[in-house]
C-alpha cells in the first residue's frame, strides 16, 4: 500500500476510451463522471474539461475528473450546477492523490477547486481536512429498486406520494416523450421562471438542454419526458443511467399547472422507466429545501450523504495575482511612454 501510494502520479488519460475502462473498472456508475457526458457539459458552461488520471507506474487506477473556468487570471474547477464531481480513485490512494492535485492547482494557477464525492465513494474526511479541505455533508434523496416491481416500489411509498400519482391520473396528465422544442427551449424557460422568483439566475444554461437532446435523445441512456394537460406542455424532465443507477438529472413545470401534479406523473414514469433499465436504484439529485425534499421521500426515497471538499490554493491565487499585474503593465506600456515623451516635449517648450 505504501508503495502505491508513493508511486501515484496525475497525468492526462488520452482517451475516452481508456477513461471508461478505468471508470467501469472501479465500479463507478454515476452518469456525471462519463467522458462524454463531461465533453458535453464542459462546452455548455463555457469551462475546460481536464481528464486527470491517477497512475501508479504506467497503470491508470483512478479519475481525477476537472471542469475548468476562467474569470481573468483567475481559475476555478469543478464549480458546476450538478453533484459528485470529484476523484473516483481508490481510497487507500486519496492521500497521495491530493497531494498530486495540490501540486497540479499550483502549477496550471488554479485558485479554487471543490472535490464532490459520489454517495458510494470511499472516503476518508481526515486525509481530506489534513491537505487543507473545508468539507461538509449534502445530501441526496434516493429510491432502492433492487428486487422490486412497480408494485412494489407503490408499496413503500407514503399515501401522499400515491395520492398525487393517482390525481395527476385523474387531472388528465398525460406523460408523452418529449419533443426537441421541450428540451431544448421549454424546459430551460420553466427554470428561469422558478429561480427568477428566487431573485436569482437558473441553475442551467440554456446550452446544456440543448446539447442533451442533441447528444442523448433516442439513446437508451436517456430519457426525455413531458407532461401534457389538455395539449399544453406543463412539465418537463430529464432522466439519465448508466449501468445499475439511473440521476433524475433536470426538470421543471410551469407554476399554473402545479394543482395538476405533473411532477408527480413525471417522476412516477421515471421510475418505471429505471426499472425497465434493469436499475438497482435511482438518485433524485438533491434536497435544496425541505419542501422538495419532503416530495421526493414521497416515493419512497431515502435520505444519502454525501461529501463536498473545496480549498483556496494562495500560491495559484498569488500567481494569478502576479500574471494579471505582469499583463496589465505590458499593455499600459506604450501609453505609459507616449506620456512620458508628451511631458518631455512640455517640459523642452517651457
Amino acid at each position: 500500500m505504501q508503495d502505491l501510494q508513493r508511486s501515484g502520479r496525475i497525468g492526462r488519460v488520452p482517451s475516452g476510451a481508456e477513461w471508461e475502462s478505468c471508470r467501469v473498472l472501479q465500479g463507478d456508475e454515476v452518469f456525471f463522471h462519463r467522458w462524454d457526458w463531461l465533453q458535453l457539459m464542459a462546452e455548455a458552461l463555457g469551462s475546460h474539461f481536464l481528464p486527470l488520471g491517477y497512475y501508479v507506474g504506467p497503470k491508470l487506477v483512478g479519475l481525477i475528473p476537472m471542469l475548468v473556468k476562467q474569470y481573468g487570471p483567475y481559475k476555478s474547477a469543478n464549480w458546476v450546477p450538478f453533484p459528485y464531481m470529484g476523484p473516483v480513485i481508490p481510497g487507500k490512494c486519496l492521500r497521495e492523490a491530493l497531494l498530486a492535485i495540490d501540486q497540479y492547482q499550483a502549477r496550471n494557477g488554479i485558485g479554487l477547486v471543490q472535490l464532490c464525492f459520489s454517495p458510494g465513494a470511499d472516503v476518508d474526511v481526515a486525509v481530506l481536512e489534513e491537505r487543507g479541505y473545508k468539507v461538509y455533508r449534502d445530501k441526496t434523496l434516493i429510491i432502492p429498486l433492487a428486487g422490486l416491481s412497480e408494485d412494489g416500489v407503490l408499496a413503500r411509498m407514503t399515501p401522499r406520494g400515491r395520492k398525487n400519482i393517482k390525481q395527476a391520473q385523474r387531472r388528465g396528465v398525460e406523460v408523452v416523450e418529449a419533443s426537441r422544442d421541450e428540451v431544448a427551449r421549454v424546459l430551460p424557460g420553466m427554470e428561469r421562471e422558478v429561480f427568477a422568483r428566487q431573485g436569482l439566475p437558473p441553475a442551467n444554461p440554456q446550452r446544456a438542454a440543448e446539447l442533451a437532446w442533441e447528444r442523448y435523445s433516442g439513446s437508451p441512456c436517456a430519457q426525455m419526458i413531458a407532461a401534457h394537460i389538455a395539449g399544453k406542455v406543463a412539465a418537463v424532465s430529464i432522466g439519465l443511467s448508466d449501468r445499475s443507477l439511473a440521476l433524475a438529472w433536470y426538470g421543471g413545470s410551469w407554476a399554473e399547472f402545479r394543482s395538476f401534479n405533473a411532477h408527480a406523473a413525471l417522476y412516477w414514469s421515471r421510475i418505471r422507466w429505471a426499472l425497465r433499465q434493469g436499475c438497482s436504484a435511482i438518485d433524485l439529485v438533491g434536497a435544496p429545501n425541505q419542501g422538495i425534499s419532503d416530495f421526493k421521500k414521497s416515493f419512497g426515497a431515502l435520505e444519502v450523504p454525501y461529501l463536498v471538499a473545496n480549498r483556496s490554493n494562495f500560491r495559484a491565487a498569488a500567481w494569478a495575482r502576479s500574471a494579471h499585474g505582469c499583463l496589465t503593465k505590458a499593455r499600459n506600456l506604450p501609453n505609459w511612454r507616449r506620456r512620458m515623451r508628451e511631458i518631455d516635449s512640455q517640459q523642452a517648450q517651457v
